[in-house]
């Protein structure tokens, strides 16, 4: 979890500063996709860590 959101953060702030300025360029929407991808599966981590994992050994 920890380099998903090392991944993340960098993926978004070298887009901030680098490729903000024309978000057409196939270089932007590549970060953007990977940043997304990131962000997503780093939501499915959480979600399962705080949600479902628990959820589980409460019913056992």
């Amino acid at each position: 979890m920890d380099q998903l959101t090392v991944l993340s953060v960098l993926c978004w702030v070298i887009w901030w500063f680098g490729f903000r300025d024309n978000p057409k360029s196939i270089e932007s929407i590549a970060l953007i996709m990977a940043g997304f991808a990131f962000n997503g599966l780093l939501a499915l981590h959480l979600w399962m860590r705080f949600i479902v994992l628990p959820l589980r050994t409460k019913k056992r």
